[in-house]
């Protein structure tokens, strides 16, 4: 119990405010439009559109602002004194995104299919307010945006990628371009993250060479966060409206980042600290052995001195 009450005192509020505010504005402002039979009582309504908001996107949009923290972690930090501090508020971003959806899974009527839609001015709001959050967040870290959290090459051949691979898709398969381009998107994503985990991989003995490859992996997937959130608005604003199958896709992406996370940030697990404990033991014995083998020499060398002078 007294770990639990000192996980809650060690959590910043700001970074459990963000990713529960803009899923709560984009409900507010859907409402107004939403006209259920089922469904009269406009708080209930409010619910069932939060429920429905969050479920969709609220987790990526968690797993966006902690990539940024990841960021300026892997960027910034030169020693572990400020590490437990950042981990606790980027960690913060995701644990606050999981508890909504765990209330909205709980709380959404599951018989119940309201129809979302938003108008030009509402995305535009919605959108302007998700910049707004992102760039106080990413001028918190420290770095800076363009070469930092936006990077000419690799960002600019992800967004490419996706855009490319959407209208390949779309022409082809004839498939609407509102689920082609989730489908992109994450596809492009985890293949340029695994190009990261490899790069990783090769450069392993070297800790400062590898730095790189984590910053790649952390900006990667914030921008295919991004891109998800980003256009899941611009799609309430259309007519038309497919099933993207967006609560599989966002599995993918907690799947993605708790992998990257824990392989990057984990805590000592249980074997690791034996085994260490083990390590420290035997070099304490042979430290103390030789010490004492030091002791003996000195003792030695002090009688032979001893007999000299005599």
């Amino acid at each position: 119990m007294e770990i639990i009450l000192q996980l809650f005192q060690s959590l910043y509020w700001k970074p459990i405010l963000v990713p529960l505010s803009l899923p709560l504005f984009a409900a507010l402002l859907a409402v107004k439009r939403i006209e259920d039979e089922e469904i009269t009582d406009w708080l209930a309504r409010t619910v069932q559109a939060w429920c429905k908001i969050v479920l969709d996107i609220s987790l990526v949009w968690g797993i966006a602002l902690a990539c940024i923290g990841l960021i300026g972690m892997t960027l910034n930090n030169d020693s572990s004194d400020s590490l437990t501090e950042s981990v606790v508020i980027v960690f913060s971003c995701v644990v606050t995104a999981g508890l909504a959806a765990v209330l909205a899974f709980t709380f959404e009527r599951e018989n119940t299919q309201i129809p979302m839609r938003l108008s030009i001015w509402q995305v535009t709001l919605v959108n302007v307010l998700m910049w707004f959050l992102l760039t106080q967040n990413i001028g918190q870290t420290g770095v800076r945006f363009i070469g930092g959290h936006f990077h000419p090459i690799i960002t600019t051949f992800q967004l490419g990628l996706i855009a490319l691979l959407t209208l390949t898709s779309a022409l082809v398969t004839s498939t609407p371009w509102q689920q082609t381009l989730f489908k992109a998107n994450l596809g492009v994503t985890l293949f340029l993250m695994a190009l990261g985990i490899v790069s990783w991989f090769l450069n392993w003995s070297d800790f400062e060479n590898s730095q790189q490859s984590t910053y790649l992996i952390a900006n990667v997937l914030m921008w295919g966060c991004i891109v998800h959130v980003n256009f899941y608005f611009f799609v309430l604003a259309t007519e038309k409206q497919p099933d993207a199958k967006l609560r599989i896709k966002t599995w993918h992406f907690t799947e993605a980042f708790a992998f990257f996370a824990f392989l990057v940030y984990a805590p000592i697990g249980t074997t690791e600290y034996f085994r260490e404990s083990a390590d420290q033991k035997a070099l304490q014995e042979q430290h103390e052995n030789q010490q004492s083998e030091i002791d003996e020499l000195k003792a030695r060398l002090q009688q032979l001195e001893e007999t000299k002078t005599q």
